[in-house]
C-alpha cells in the first residue's frame, strides 16, 4: 500500500530530474537586453547570412547575434548553417567531408568566403552578446563541442551555446562548465519520420532531456506556443528564448511571453535609426 502511495511522488521527482535546468541565476541576462540577429543582420540578397557582413552589420545596429558552428573534415569550426553547401555555394559537397583549404574554393552567393569561427569572432569582437549554435547532425557531438571550445578560448565577450543535440551542450558543459548554455526545441514532429525519431523529437520538445544540458535557457519555436514544462523550467530560473521572429507583430507578440528574441531578416522590420537595437527590448 505504502509503494502505491509513493509512486506518484517517485513519478513526478523523476520528471522533475528531466526537466530540471540549470538553478544558476543571472548567468543570461545580457542576453535579455536587445533582440537577437539570426545568423547576423543579412538580408540574403546583398548581404549574406552568417556572413562576417552580416556579423558587422548587427554590430553596427546594436543587435545581439546568433550564428551556427560546424566543423570541416580537419576539425575546423566554420560558419554554416546547412550540412551541405548547396544552398549557400552551389556545390554539392557536404562540409563534414572538405577541409578547410578545400572549402575556401567555394565563396558564399554573396562572394565573401564562408568564415572560421575564429573569424566571426574577430570580427564581432565582444561588442554584443553572442548565441552560437552547435549543429551536431554530423554525429561527432564530443568533437564539435571540443573544437568550438577551443576557438572560445580567450573570447572575452558575452556567449553562449545552444544545441538541438542535448549531447552537443552535456560536452560542452563538461569542457566549459562556467560557459552559459541553452537548448533549443519545439514541440511539433518533422513528417516522414521513424518511430524511434518520433520519440526522440517528441522527448526533446517536451525537454526531457534538460538533465542532460542543464540549461541556462530554453530556446523555443515561437510558434508553437510556451507550454508547461518550459513555464515551470522559466519558474525554475531558466530564461525563455523565441525563434524565429519574422515581423514586428511577431517580435511584439513575443516580447510578452519571452525573454529573449531571435530575429530572422530583423532589419526589414527595425528602423532603428540613431537609438541602437537596445532600446527596442527591455
Amino acid at each position: 500500500m505504502a509503494g502505491y502511495i509513493l509512486l506518484p511522488f517517485v513519478i513526478f521527482g523523476g520528471w522533475l530530474f528531466l526537466i530540471c535546468p540549470s538553478l544558476r541565476r543571472k548567468k543570461v541576462e545580457e542576453f535579455c537586453s536587445r533582440p537577437i540577429a539570426h545568423r547576423g543582420a543579412h538580408d540574403d540578397e546583398t548581404v549574406g547570412e552568417n556572413s562576417l557582413s552580416a556579423f558587422s552589420l548587427a554590430v553596427e545596429r546594436g543587435f545581439g547575434i546568433e550564428l551556427d558552428v560546424r566543423i570541416t573534415s580537419d576539425g575546423e569550426p566554420i560558419v554554416m548553417h546547412d550540412p551541405t553547401l548547396m544552398r549557400m555555394c552551389g556545390v554539392d559537397k557536404s562540409v563534414s567531408s572538405i577541409t578547410l583549404e578545400e572549402l575556401r574554393k567555394y565563396p558564399l552567393m554573396s562572394g565573401e568566403q564562408v568564415p572560421t569561427l575564429k573569424e566571426a569572432l574577430e570580427t564581432i569582437g565582444g561588442r554584443v552578446p553572442l548565441i552560437i549554435e552547435l549543429k551536431g547532425d554530423g554525429g561527432e557531438s564530443f568533437r564539435l563541442a571540443e573544437k568550438t571550445a577551443g576557438a572560445l578560448t580567450g573570447y572575452k565577450g558575452e556567449y553562449a551555446v545552444e544545441s538541438f543535440d542535448p549531447r552537443c551542450v552535456f560536452h560542452y558543459r563538461k569542457l566549459s562548465p562556467g560557459a552559459a548554455r541553452g537548448i533549443l526545441a519545439q514541440r511539433r514532429r518533422k513528417k516522414g519520420e521513424k518511430l524511434r525519431e518520433r520519440i526522440a523529437f517528441s522527448a526533446a520538445g517536451a525537454l526531457l532531456f534538460n538533465f542532460l544540458a542543464r540549461p541556462d535557457f530554453i530556446a523555443y519555436r515561437y510558434s508553437d506556443g510556451v507550454g508547461f514544462n518550459m513555464r515551470l523550467c522559466r519558474l525554475l530560473g531558466a530564461k525563455t528564448v523565441a525563434w524565429t521572429i519574422r515581423s514586428a507583430e511577431e517580435y511584439n507578440d513575443a516580447a510578452t511571453s519571452y525573454d529573449a528574441i531571435i530575429g530572422e531578416n530583423i532589419l526589414s522590420y527595425f528602423d532603428l535609426g540613431e537609438h541602437g537595437a537596445s532600446s527596442l527590448f527591455k
